[in-house]
């Protein structure tokens, strides 16, 4: 079966690699994001106090959890780097992401691990229903976006799970050629969301040599 660990790394290895970035704050967002989870979406998660623990290093005058939008993005990109190292961090981390998408897309009864590494990385990227219906039309069930035992039937039913595989990458790359034509202010994000794509690839291709 698909190991969700695999999965996360995957996410890691097209999101995370640089830890100095790993602690964001977006344009017109009030709340940071760190490792893609989102302050205001979440503002309950244990990250945000292991945020603050760090600031108040740096800014010992900050005592509001709503406030830390408003550390300096230098001191961001060191409280990035630290928890990006930091085992309770990453634990809480990857305690959403599996809450969240993984056991959305039943990841763990996915025999596939390929199948399921695109399904939860498009899930991450695009939403867990667009993934899941992306997934049913290849598989030829009834797309409504939510996997269960026929899906996870048809799907781990099939003898050649590459074509499935293939199916999810082309299935991705005309979702967003799609949504660029829809809205050419897109247009910039494009080369890099096909990127990610290939990028899939040489993940899995340095799993398979062991790197």
């Amino acid at each position: 079966m698909a190991n969700f660990q695999t999965s996360f790394n995957l996410i890691e290895f097209l999101e995370f690699n640089s830890p100095e970035n790993a602690l964001e704050k977006n344009p017109g967002e009030r709340g940071l994001t760190f490792m893609g989870i989102y302050q205001l979406a979440h503002p309950h998660s244990k990250i945000w106090d292991l945020v603050l623990k760090e600031a108040k290093k740096y800014l010992p005058h900050l005592n509001n959890k709503e406030k830390l939008w408003t550390i300096p993005g230098k001191i961001r990109g060191k409280i990035g780097k630290k928890l990006y190292s930091t085992p309770e961090a990453l634990e809480e981390v990857q305690k959403i992401y599996r809450r969240e998408y993984w056991d959305k897309i039943r990841g763990d009864d996915i025999e596939s691990q390929k199948v399921a590494n695109r399904l939860f990385a498009f899930a991450v990227n695009a939403g867990v229903k667009r993934s899941s219906k992306l997934l049913q039309k290849i598989v030829g069930v009834r797309e409504d976006g939510i996997i269960g035992k026929i899906t996870l039937g048809a799907l781990n039913s099939i003898p050649t799970p590459g074509v499935v595989s293939k199916g999810f990458d082309l299935g991705m790359e005309s979702y967003y050629k799609g949504l660029v034509i829809n809205k050419p202010k897109y247009k910039i994000y494009l080369k890099g969301w096909l990127n990610r794509i290939k990028k899939i690839e040489e993940f899995e291709r340095g799993k398979e040599k062991g790197l």
